[in-house]
């Protein structure tokens, strides 16, 4: 590394970018990192969405049975909300099992092969 024209300040500068560049992760992590986090981002949502699932048909199924009982229309909430609910497994599952997920399970059984292990 060398200086020309700005003297140590520049110097310092530089010597802190080479040491930013050192620690940034690679292109690889970068993808990994950034598909950890939706994948997480992804069990958040059903956690929250669960959480309001249960409170809310909760509070349905306490104002249905104080009410009299009678005609379990609360049903046909429970029903309504298990839609989006199923929709969001199904997300975090394919986002589980989706992208490149056999190749990754290819490179598994190789890598257990390869060390001597039985799959």
């Amino acid at each position: 590394m060398s200086v020309t024209c700005c003297g140590r300040g520049a110097a310092r500068f530089s010597r802190m970018n080479d040491e930013t560049e050192a620690a940034k992760p690679n292109e690889g992590e970068d993808e990994l990192y950034a598909e950890a986090k939706e994948y997480v981002g992804k069990q958040k949502a059903l956690i929250s969405y669960l959480g309001v699932y249960v409170v809310v048909n909760a509070a349905l199924v306490v104002i249905w049975a104080l009410s009299g009982g009678g005609y379990p229309w609360f049903v046909w909430t429970l029903l309504g909300m298990a839609i989006p609910l199923f929709f969001i497994v199904l997300d975090l599952v394919s986002a589980r099992y989706g992208k490149n997920w056999e190749e990754r399970r290819i490179r598994e059984y190789m890598d257990k092969r390869d060390s001597g292990t039985s799959p």
